[in-house]
């Protein structure tokens, strides 16, 4: 069963969850969900395995928890892709 993308309205901000990262924020735009995967652009990379929260600009939209699972350079700019936990973020 294929899903479709759905494009988010507005920014995220990802905050670290562990190690050096904890509490960095990370600047998200041009934000996809499709199922369980969020798409997004960094101008900064994200660490590959590091736990995130994700706080989104739109009302309509709940914090999540995630895990980002591949970052990847793209024209100066990063495309980051973050498996999304089914829980809400804490």
């Amino acid at each position: 069963m294929h899903r479709g993308v759905t494009q988010i309205e507005g920014g995220a901000t990802a905050f670290g969850l562990a190690g050096d990262e904890f509490g960095r924020m990370h600047e998200l735009s041009a934000i996809a969900l499709q199922g369980p995967e969020l798409r997004a652009v960094s101008q900064e990379p994200l660490r590959a395995g590091l736990e995130v929260s994700i706080g989104f600009e739109s009302r309509s939209l709940m914090a999540r928890r995630g895990v980002v699972r591949a970052c990847e350079p793209d024209a100066g700019q990063f495309r980051v892709f973050i498996e999304i936990d089914s829980r809400l973020a804490a």
